[in-house]
């Protein structure tokens, strides 16, 4: 199974990279096994990647108008996820 999960994260991670060669794209890729993030003020305010929660990084990408690439590392390294 972990093999599985390891290999789909690696192909949406692939995939993936061609929205960051956008100057003004924005991506918050925590490793959690979590669906509908912002659905859940939890979720959304308590899960860190790179020392933002993805309302900061939302708020950061969306007022400072500039790319902010925000990619956690291989499932299970995010102390922050549930």
């Amino acid at each position: 199974m972990f093999f599985v999960e390891s290999a789909l994260a690696q192909t949406f991670l692939d995939d993936s990279m061609a929205v960051s060669a956008s100057s003004t794209s924005g991506m918050f890729l925590p490793s959690c096994l979590q669906h509908c993030m912002s659905l859940s003020d939890d979720l959304w305010t308590k899960i860190l990647v790179g020392g933002l929660t993805a309302v900061e990084a939302f708020s950061k990408w969306y007022f400072e108008t500039g790319p902010l690439h925000l990619i956690d590392g291989p499932y299970p390294c995010n102390p922050t996820c549930p």
